[in-house]
């Protein structure tokens, strides 16, 4: 009897270290998306990062802020992912991202879809979390847009999303940037508004286009557009959760 019991004591703790070995390769995994986004360190990198910034990025806010009647952009994944690794670490942006426990983020633009990585929390534990991204415009709205979480995970599991994005809700609010929590077809959906400290917006960005390796925004200055007034976006039944999924 006691040689039974010693043998099914150690049958189980034989599984529940193999379960556990396997947890751990599974959160420690390291996405392909994430492995391709990343950019080599050098001169290159840096020139490419200050490139975007002066000659793409602050433009592109400037328009946004009541620039040019009608204004196009373009960025890459290889210029936003140089940024991360450069300016965004030199000008101090990725100090707060790094309370929170979020470092080296990437991204990688697909036809439709975005996939952002970075990795979150540190030493033994320390994962990769991504997520695959699909955005629109909110109808009969200004700078509104749909972010939809149609897959999240921590290195090769599925996770929740509850608490990493209440962070980032956070972030934005910082940035005057409404963030309200809905669903749809059981996935999470962020209505994201812009501009949210003003009674009237400088700017509507009424196009966005992912492709591969890019994004492309369209907009023109509120002067140069008559806006309709804005509805509340329309919740259809399965859109009805108004907290972090």
């Amino acid at each position: 009897m006691r040689i039974t019991r010693f043998r099914i004591a150690m049958m189980l703790i034989t599984f529940l270290a193999a379960a556990g070995a396997t947890v751990v390769v599974l959160v420690r995994h390291e996405p392909d998306f994430y492995r391709r986004a990343a950019v080599a360190g050098g001169p290159q990198r840096l020139e490419i990062s200050n490139e975007f910034f002066v000659r793409d990025f602050v433009p592109f806010v400037a328009n946004f802020d009541g620039g040019r009647e009608e204004w196009k952009a373009k960025f890459t994944q290889e210029q936003i992912n140089s940024f991360f690794e450069e300016d965004f670490i030199r000008f101090g942006d990725a100090d707060y991202f790094r309370k929170i426990g979020i470092v080296n983020p990437r991204v990688e633009f697909t036809d439709g879809v975005i996939r952002i990585g970075f990795r979150y929390g540190t030493g033994w534990w320390s994962t990769v979390l991504s997520y695959d991204l699909k955005i629109w415009l909110a109808k009969n709205e200004v700078n509104v847009i749909a972010i939809e979480i149609q897959r999240r995970r921590a290195g090769a599991m599925s996770i929740p999303t509850q608490q990493i994005f209440k962070e980032l809700k956070d972030v934005g609010r910082r940035q005057n940037i409404e963030v309200e929590w809905y669903r749809r077809n059981g996935n999470p959906v962020a209505i994201v508004k812009f501009q949210s400290d003003r009674p009237r917006p400088t700017a509507q960005l009424y196009n966005i286009k992912i492709e591969d390796g890019a994004v492309h925004l369209e907009g023109q200055s509120i002067d140069s557009v008559q806006i309709p007034p804005e509805e509340p976006v329309k919740k259809t039944p399965e859109v009805v959760s108004q907290t972090a999924p």
